[in-house]
């Protein structure tokens, strides 16, 4: 079976930025095997060394320890926490601060750990049959907000037994070829924010929705374009503040340019595809917040308020 971690590679002031994110193409999650204790409370996963060997004597190296496989900073340590999933693209919690992830098939699960051990439980299916999911978010209102293929839907429990049995779309008929929408989040406003990626590696787009963060009225369904000029978008976060940050990947060899942490400002231009090559937006967008360099993959972003960052 083919398993894939996933990988951390670069953290900042505040911001936890996820540069790849893949898993094992197994038939349904499940909970994780423990490490032992000392491996789960320890800085880092440290690998036995067998004290009786030969000084002299050379000992196959084994894997790298999970912290360093995650390319960790200093002081942070990493468990695999879940696994089993297929084709993960988006997580969340819930109002419950239970986990929830989204596969690109079209399953939701949720997990949680309900003993404290540090590990996931085994999962339970929240939905399937959603079609393409690229996306997921966790509503106020304790509802789930979905990223599919070409629209935006809510998907609620309307019984209460855990299992969402109601999909309602909110908008239809979004930019859907090559990268189509990704992340989505609910704004403090309480309005929708979605990302939709560009139809090309470097080109001035057909359709003013592309390459863009879009704000939807969750109420009315109404569109508007909140910032554009962002080639491919792959994650959103809010900061306390109330700032929306995004993680945007530059274009691809031979037009290369950087992968981008920005922070949103509406109705603000960021470069693409006229500047991108120097991380200059237009107007008020400014420069990049940072330059992550070419084709590192930024996929994933999440605010973190730790002394670890001070």
């Amino acid at each position: 079976m083919q398993r894939r971690a996933v990988l951390l590679a670069l953290v900042i002031p505040g911001l936890l930025l996820v540069l790849a994110a893949c898993q094992s193409a197994s038939e349904a999650p499940a909970a994780a095997e423990s490490v032992g204790e000392e491996a789960a409370h320890d800085d880092a996963a440290v690998e036995e060394v067998d004290s009786d060997a030969d000084p002299g004597e050379e000992v196959a190296a084994g894997p790298p320890p999970l912290a360093e496989e995650l390319g960790l900073p200093p002081g942070m340590a990493g468990v695999r926490w879940a696994e089993g999933l297929q084709q993960p693209v988006g997580i969340a919690f819930d109002t419950e601060g239970r986990l929830l992830v989204a596969e690109s098939g079209g399953r939701v699960w949720r997990f949680q750990d309900g003993n404290g051990d540090h590990r996931a439980d085994p999962p339970q299916l929240v939905a399937e049959g959603l079609g393409e999911l690229r996306g997921i978010a966790a509503a106020a209102d304790g509802s789930v907000l979905l990223s599919q293929r070409g629209q935006v839907s809510r998907l609620t429990d309307s019984d209460g037994d855990g299992v969402a049995d109601v999909v309602t779309p909110i908008v239809r008929g979004l930019p859907d070829r090559v990268r189509a929408n990704n992340a989505i989040v609910e704004g403090p406003d309480g309005l929708i924010y979605v990302s939709i990626g560009s139809t090309c590696n470097d080109c001035v787009e057909a359709s003013r929705l592309s390459a863009a963060i879009l704000q939807i009225d969750p109420i009315s369904s109404e569109i508007r374009l909140y910032a554009s000029g962002l080639r491919n978008v792959s994650d959103l976060t809010f900061s306390p503040d109330g700032a929306l940050w995004a993680t945007d990947q530059g274009s691809l060899s031979p037009c290369l340019s950087p992968d981008e942490l920005n922070r949103i400002l509406p109705g603000a231009h960021y470069g693409w595809p006229y500047c991108a090559p120097e991380g200059e937006g237009f107007g008020d967008a400014g420069p990049a917040a940072l330059l992550l360099g070419t084709e590192t993959g930024a996929a994933g972003i999440a605010w973190m308020d730790s002394p670890l960052f001070a």
